[in-house]
């Protein structure tokens, strides 16, 4: 399963980034996988991931940029 997952995606796990979604929707967070796993079989579901307080889809991002010198959000 892990030969499916975004490289970029998730080099920037842990990073504060601006998504952009599809509907031109700007999201600015820090990026994580979601938190949502299969307990039956101990993984968790690839290319899904959070920004804030929105899940989303590798397959839903338009575009996807690091903030530099940001480390934390207010």
């Amino acid at each position: 399963m892990d030969k499916h997952r975004d490289k970029k995606l998730d080099g920037l796990i842990g990073k504060v980034v601006e998504v952009v979604f599809f509907d031109d929707v700007a999201v600015t967070g820090v990026l994580g996988y979601t938190p949502e796993y299969s307990a039956k079989y101990g993984y968790r579901r690839p290319n899904f991931y959070n920004c804030g307080a929105w899940s989303f889809r590798k397959s839903h991002v338009k575009h996807i940029r690091r903030l530099n010198g940001l480390k934390e959000l207010q």
